[in-house]
């Protein structure tokens, strides 16, 4: 699943400077045997997190920024794990409150279906599915108690692959 710890990785700094988190500030990498089944909730009555415009690409356009909500704490602050579409394409990525900046951890993938997902009972959410190799995804988080992990869920197989450990959500 090399895809999948490549595009968990990026992280955006709590300063002006975008970076990477190293894949040992991450408890494990997931596999198979970590995959959580998800079973699809009726659409959010509420949006369950934030909309936002960013600039998109070179030229400066203006694309739309869904990240579910709350933020995961980090060594480097709250960060979210989000989605950002422009037009029929989109990208996974990670989204500082602190420095307003997005820092995409996919390249531009595909739009399969722009909203608002929610799985067992509003535990796992995310914005907007991107076509992938392995079939349509969303790039997620799911939270328990007072935890967070980002992940990805697959469409095809119904399932969440964790890759983070777990974190303090910021209240």
């Amino acid at each position: 699943m090399t895809w999948l710890r490549r595009a968990l990785l990026a992280v955006v700094l709590a300063g002006a400077a975008l970076a990477a988190v190293p894949a040992a500030a991450h408890a494990r990498s997931a596999t198979a045997t970590d995959a959580v089944p998800v079973v699809a909730d009726a659409a959010p009555a509420t949006a369950p997190g934030i909309l936002t415009s960013q600039p998109a690409g070179e030229v400066g356009a203006q694309a739309t920024l869904g990240c579910p909500l709350p933020y995961l704490a980090t060594g480097y602050g709250p960060v979210a794990q989000c989605t950002l579409v422009d037009g029929a394409a989109g990208r996974a990525g990670f989204h500082s409150p602190l420095t307003r900046q997005f820092s995409p951890s996919t390249g531009w993938l595909r739009v399969h279906a722009v909203g608002w997902y929610s799985w067992n009972n509003g535990t796992i959410r995310g914005w907007t599915s991107l076509e992938t190799a392995y079939g349509p995804a969303v790039w997620a988080t799911q939270y328990l108690g007072g935890q967070g992990r980002w992940g990805i869920v697959n469409l095809i197989t119904s399932r969440f692959y964790p890759g983070s450990g777990w974190m303090p959500i910021v209240r």
